[in-house]
């Protein structure tokens, strides 16, 4: 069965950080929110982009991983921080 939607696809699981610090608080997540750690989307790009080059200069990547990880990334920063469900 495929799920294009989930973010889980036989790659273990991840439990993102809240988006903002009052989801955090009120879920009593005691790990930083994302928007308390990377202010913007803006910011956050460059330090991933960052990672990546060095695990691929370490060779734990392949240089033709970087941009689907960029896209990865750019995706999952939108999903977290999309509007609370009402």
């Amino acid at each position: 069965m495929k799920a294009p939607h989930e973010l889980v696809a036989l790659r273990g699981s991840w439990v993102p950080f809240a988006s903002t610090k009052a989801r955090r608080l009120k879920a009593d997540d005691p790990r930083s929110s994302l928007e308390e750690r990377h202010p913007s989307k803006e910011e956050f790009m460059p330090k991933v982009k960052a990672a990546i080059e060095s695990l691929i200069e370490q060779r734990w990547m392949l240089a033709a991983d970087l941009e689907p990880q960029l896209q990865q990334a750019s995706e999952r920063w939108d999903w977290v921080m999309r509007p609370a469900s009402r």
